[in-house]
């Protein structure tokens, strides 16, 4: 036991010293739990807040592109509706030249999420480039619709470039429609046919490939004159002289020949040709001007050979952005990544100085020339 005043003191202060580090651990533990609390519905709130910001702009995204879809609808009134689209596909039909087209539409189809679904059944005949032009606009054009079903066969007419053409087509009429006796706006995407005509002429695409095309004229021989008959015993020295320079035949000019292009690379021979819109993209269509195969690309895809790489990265109606070997390119209408080359010609042999000239013919020989043609290389 504790027996001196001395042991008694260190015995209070060493029971005091170890009260307070109990009672230091038991506030300190009480105040970390107040504190880690606190921190914990601070990150909630935050997460909370962060969803409901996503939420917010989820119903932001969705609210434009119901405004959009609502823009593009038919009028809310079924009726209505099919009567103003029946014309609408009977008039753009006539517009790419399809003569008597039949557009017969059937009884409309309630949709309680949407409206009403409107089926239309179309038949008529015409060459492919009328057929395809059709087809383009009706992708082009800023209405909900689409094509449910699209066969097209030969026609039995005889007639080569004629084809028949049988479409079924379904159109939405929202309930809640702005437009209530018309149809939507047509956008640049429907009248965007006259800048790619445009450009295509700009460029000149139609007429340089035709030239590549074009024959040769027809070789004409000139005409076989008997020399003039001259008298030596009356004829001045002069004139016999002169009359032996007519009768040597004139010497026929050679024409320059062609030296063959080497083979064209795939940066030459790839040829933006054209674009088609399909639905709310278009379509880029490169020429291999190589094998005349054609290759249709949207944006984000890619056109791989062996040793060759590219990449679409958007379409326009009169150029194409692409990725290439690292960079970006845009090409404009009937132009290649590089442009091929030329057919060189070879310089006119010049003539020896220590040839004779041509003697004169007899009237039983002929001169005949011979033409090299002229069409380059694909």
């Amino acid at each position: 036991m504790l027996s001196t005043r001395r042991e008694k003191i260190l015995a209070v202060i060493a029971a005091v010293i170890v009260a307070g580090c109990l009672l230091w651990d038991s506030v300190d533990a009480m105040g970390l739990n107040v504190f880690g609390d606190l921190q914990t519905r601070i990150d909630a709130t935050q997460q909370e807040i962060q969803r409901r910001q996503e939420v917010s702009d989820d119903i932001d995204q969705a609210m434009k592109k119901l405004r959009a879809m609502t823009v593009r609808s038919l009028p809310a009134e079924p009726g209505k509706a099919s009567a103003i689209y029946q014309a609408w596909l009977i008039q753009r039909l006539t517009e790419c030249g399809i003569p008597s087209p039949s557009v017969t539409p059937s009884p409309a189809i309630v949709d309680e999420r949407l409206g009403y679904r409107l089926p239309f059944s179309v038949e008529c005949s015409g060459p492919a480039a009328s057929l395809t032009t059709f087809i383009d606009r009706f992708f082009s054009a800023p209405i909900l619709h689409r094509m449910t079903g699209l066969q097209i066969t030969n026609s039995t007419s005889g007639m080569e470039d004629q084809h028949q053409m049988t479409v079924s087509i379904e159109a939405l009429a929202l309930s809640h429609a702005d437009k209530v006796d018309s149809l939507p706006e047509p956008t640049a995407a429907e009248t965007s046919e006259s800048s790619l005509t445009a450009a295509l002429q700009q460029n000149d695409v139609f007429r340089r490939n035709l030239a590549l095309a074009t024959s040769d004229p027809p070789i004409t021989d000139p005409p076989i004159m008997d020399p003039p008959i001259v008298d030596p015993a009356t004829s001045s020295p002069a004139v016999a002289e002169t009359a032996a320079d007519a009768a040597q035949s004139e010497p026929v000019s050679a024409e320059p020949e062609l030296v063959e292009a080497p083979p064209l690379t795939p940066e030459q021979a790839l040829q933006f040709s054209g674009s088609i819109g399909s639905g709310t993209s278009r379509k880029a269509w490169f020429l291999d001007l190589r094998n005349g195969e054609t290759y249709r690309l949207t944006s984000n895809q890619m056109l791989k050979f062996s040793d060759f790489s590219l990449k679409v990265l958007s379409v326009t109606d009169d150029s194409v952005v692409v990725e290439y070997d690292g960079e970006k390119h845009v090409i404009p209408l009937g132009k290649s990544l590089v442009d091929p080359p030329a057919a060189a010609l070879l310089p006119e042999p010049a003539p020896d100085d220590d040839s004779a000239p041509a003697a004169a013919g007899s009237p039983a020989e002929t001169v005949t020339s011979s033409r090299i043609s002229r069409k380059s290389p694909i």
